[in-house]
């Protein structure tokens, strides 16, 4: 018996020294949409997905490391992501369409896990949700029942709005789809809308100022996380309500209310993905992963300032109310 258990004691030793050592050389690299803090210590998004890191065994500094790379001031994102394929990473990630695709198209032979991407098969990312069949895979933001759920309660909140528009950018490369989402959302829910598309943030406060619309549905892209509170500001003087599919910045900002997957969730998958695949597994066969889990941020001193009524049952099903 206590042989036995010596050979399986020297069994699972050299399964964990095999295993110590395929991964000694293990590189992950993150490609920020946003530009990197200046100070050591990690956004709440990177320092979730370290700390998930370490609970599925890979220890930062020791048998893994994190390269994060971001939009530097005054340069372009494909710069950034020609820094961080330079690294030669075992295992790339970024969040949001235009930074996967840029990825993909740097890198064709490394593997790729989206942190959240709205439609990965209707712009190419995979073939299928099922059977992603190239380099990347991961988790998907199902941008199309988001959207429809978003509308069905701006309808809720802000009753007397008949035309609901969306706000996004030209150079992403879901604005397509999410156009027809909210179009489809739109209409059935009874209300017009239409799709105000900005190349660059000079153009956000006028264009805001400018709708015919209601309401605006705005849909997060890195070109306006710089300008939340300008945005907010804009909408209140036009007397819209603005609700995003984004992890609740632009609500704190001052923005109506979001509605998104959580954020912390859609890390850890993220994590969980990185793992599997630096185990061996392969981004082709691994199929893409939905939300688990869904946030509803809500600002109450927004809402009193549009002169709308929120429910107690609205407040109830709150993740988070911003007084």
């Amino acid at each position: 018996m206590r042989r036995r258990n010596l050979v399986a004691a020297i069994g699972a030793y050299a399964m964990a020294s095999s295993l110590a050592a395929q991964v000694t050389r293990a590189r992950v690299g993150w490609l920020s949409v946003y530009p990197p803090q200046a100070s050591t210590a990690r956004d709440r998004s990177h320092a979730i997905f370290v700390q998930r890191m370490q609970e599925l065994g890979w220890r930062e500094g020791d048998n893994f490391t994190f390269e994060l790379r971001g939009r530097l001031v005054g340069e372009s994102l494909e710069t950034a992501v020609k820094a961080l394929v330079a690294l030669k990473c075992d295992v790339l990630i970024s969040r949001g369409t235009e930074a996967v695709k840029l990825l993909r198209d740097a890198s064709a032979d490394v593997p790729i896990v989206m942190a959240g991407v709205g439609d990965p098969v209707g712009t190419g990312l995979v073939k299928s949700l099922a059977h992603p069949g190239g380099n990347v895979t991961g988790v998907s933001m199902v941008g199309q029942e988001l959207f429809i759920k978003i509308v069905s309660m701006l309808r809720e909140v802000a009753p007397q709005a008949k035309r609901v528009d969306l706000l996004t950018t030209v150079s992403n490369p879901a604005s397509a789809f999410f156009a027809r989402v909210i179009g489809e959302a739109a209409r059935s829910q009874g209300l017009s809308n239409g799709v105000l598309e900005v190349r660059g943030p000079d153009e956000l406060e006028r264009t805001i100022a400018a709708t015919p619309a209601d309401a605006l549905v705005v849909n997060s892209d890195p070109t306006f996380f710089d300008h939340l509170g300008r945005m907010a500001s804009a909408a209140r003087r036009r007397g819209l309500p603005m609700a995003c599919n984004d992890f609740g910045e632009l609500t704190r900002a001052g923005g109506l209310f979001s509605y998104s997957p959580d954020g912390d969730d859609i890390t850890k998958l993220t994590a969980d993905y990185t793992d599997r695949i630096l185990r061996g597994a392969k981004p082709a066969e691994l199929p893409v992963a939905q939300p688990r889990r869904y946030r509803f941020v809500i600002n109450l001193d927004t809402a009193r300032s549009l002169g709308l009524s929120v429910s107690a049952a609205q407040l109830m099903l709150a993740d988070e109310v911003i007084r």
